[in-house]
């Protein structure tokens, strides 16, 4: 049983998060870095919040003896009677709930599942389920991506009529639409216990197959993306994947909200994990960051030299092509360029072609590492993210905190995060460009480097611009509260 919170009287509305990745436990992108902040971000803004995720392999290995276990809830999915263990564990003032179900969850790998659909069916019952287990009666239940997209559906459909069920708002935040959640309509029996007519009227079709995607975008009270000029992108079309119609039959609930950065983690002055801290005040310190990734990438240690950094998914969603085809200018214009990553087999052996064809200039690592990314973010004068198209981003947020003057491309939350440097009113907390082209790269990039060379003072106001900028999950939190409330009015 969850005890109410002894939190002020202006403290309203109890929460509850519901996703598949959630930091530190488990993530494979920015998912997990939501799902791990936005909570605590928001604990002392209201009356309560629980956090429910499912017991992976990988989060039952390193958390399992530090978890309670809370009790079982039984279900039925058609013809399959179901139980799920719940376990529970508190952190950073938290309070998280696992549900496991090892024939589901006990795997390597959290997604590509032939059967993903129904894992995540299982996951979707047994965390409506729990609330009558622990007692919790949420006002707003807030679910993300097509995997927990059908919880709005259950809820309108099975739960919401039944006692302790009342009275509750769903939100639905998509941070990828290019994974919808594709079944056939006869899952919406087999797996949901939903009527076909779901699939029939349209409600939950997409093409030929069901998309819990679709269907929740249909049944949410509000849906949100990750940045308000993504929001605008998917209504346009831009990378909707063919959910522009129905987001724009929802565009008066549809709401972009940026991420933020975890503030506390990416912090300068204090992280452990760089060669030397600093501040603005401090700023020649971080010359021996870039000394340090230099020796670390095996390129020559060179402080005269521009010192560009990339930390990406080595994919041609991030640009990297562009990068890649730019080597050669960028090592003949006096600059150096680090790059970790993987992903795409061909742009890893292209990365590394480059690296052997330009060993001073060039330092790659095929793989991640989090305290060398923390490195690059510290270490590098400029930060390179010229994404075909971007939901968020955080990595650029990243190297504005750190004093890494960031160049993206105009889409997404890059162009939400970063305000291109204008030279009459020396305003700007980086530089961008529009046009996915690696001419249009190499244009800004140009620019960008003159001024580093040879107006250095300008430059020095990019950098103070950049570490003053506020992208912390404060700001985006708030954001996010005011939506709750609104939500809640029309309870």
């Amino acid at each position: 049983m969850v005890v109410s919170s002894k939190r002020g009287s202006k403290r309203i509305m109890k929460l509850m998060f519901v996703s598949t990745e959630c930091s530190p436990f488990i993530k494979t992108g920015g998912l997990g870095d939501v799902i791990g902040a936005l909570p605590i971000y928001l604990r002392e803004k209201v009356e309560d919040e629980i956090v429910v995720i499912p017991l992976f392999k990988k989060v039952k290995e390193k958390y399992f003896s530090s978890m309670k276990y809370v009790g079982e809830v039984y279900f039925s999915m058609s013809w399959r009677k179901q139980m799920a263990k719940i376990y529970t564990l508190e952190m950073n003032d938290v309070k998280y709930y696992f549900v496991e179900n090892d024939y589901y969850f006990y795997r390597d790998n959290i997604y590509g599942g032939y059967d993903d659909v129904e894992r995540y069916a299982f996951f979707d019952f047994a965390s409506l389920e729990l609330l009558k287990l622990i007692g919790y009666h949420p006002d707003i239940i807030h679910v993300h991506d097509w995997q927990t997209a059908m919880i709005p559906v259950l809820y309108k459909e099975k739960y919401r009529y039944q006692s302790g069920y009342e009275h509750v708002r769903t939100m639905l935040t998509i941070h990828n639409p290019a994974f919808q959640g594709f079944c056939q309509r006869e899952a919406l029996g087999n797996l949901f216990n939903l009527p076909y007519y779901l699939y029939d009227d349209g409600v939950a079709r997409f093409g030929d197959c069901v998309s819990t995607l679709k269907a929740g975008i249909m049944y949410s009270d509000y849906l949100s993306t990750v940045s308000p000029t993504n929001a605008k992108e998917l209504l346009r079309g831009d990378y909707a994947y063919g959910l522009e119609s129905v987001l724009k039959y929802r565009k008066d609930d549809f709401f972009g909200i940026l991420n933020g950065i975890d503030y506390v983690e990416n912090n300068p002055s204090k992280d452990l994990l760089i060669e030397s801290n600093y501040t603005f005040a401090t700023y020649q310190k971080k010359k021996k960051n870039k000394e340090d990734v230099q020796k670390r990438f095996s390129i020559e240690v060179n402080p005269n030299k521009m010192l560009l950094g990339v930390v990406s998914r080595l994919t041609p969603q991030k640009g990297i092509n562009l990068i890649t085809n730019s080597i050669p200018w960028i090592v003949k214009n006096n600059m150096q360029i680090v790059i970790l990553g993987s992903g795409d087999s061909n742009l890893e052996k292209s990365v590394q072609y480059y690296r052997d064809m330009y060993p001073k200039d060039v330092g790659v690592y095929i793989g991640f590492s989090n305290e060398i990314a923390h490195r690059v973010y510290s270490g590098c004068d400029m930060f390179l993210m010229p994404s075909l198209y971007e939901p968020c981003g955080l990595s650029q947020m990243i190297s504005q905190r750190y004093g890494t003057v960031p160049l993206v491309r105009e889409v997404g939350g890059l162009k939400d995060s970063v305000e291109p440097y204008n030279e009459y009113s020396k305003v700007g907390t980086g530089f961008s460009f529009m046009h996915y082209s690696g001419e249009d790269l190499r244009k800004i990039l140009y620019y960008a480097s003159n001024i580093y060379f040879n107006r250095r003072d300008e430059w020095m106001g990019i950098v103070e611009q950049c570490m003053k900028k506020n992208n912390s999950w404060t700001k985006s939190a708030s954001e996010y509260l005011k939506v709750y409330k609104n939500l809640l009015k029309y309870k």
